[in-house]
């Protein structure tokens, strides 16, 4: 289901004119999964930003471009 909503997200944003999208998550170990979910859906690790939700929790920046699929 996640991987729907995602799609239908990514279409909507394309038929808007939209060129691609950014996913933010947190890089902690927990959230392992999430970052592998959406590396599989295509998208690329774009940044990591140290210690921005709290000492030991960055955030984990996610893109993918869309625009022309």
């Amino acid at each position: 289901m996640g991987g729907s909503l995602v799609v239908a997200a990514e279409r909507a944003v394309r038929e808007r004119g939209g060129r691609g999208l950014l996913i933010e998550t947190s890089g902690q170990d927990g959230f392992d999964r999430q970052r592998a979910f959406y590396a599989g859906l295509g998208y690329s690790l774009e940044a990591r930003i140290r210690d921005f939700y709290d000492h030991g929790d960055d955030k984990v920046v996610f893109w993918k471009a869309i625009a022309g699929e």
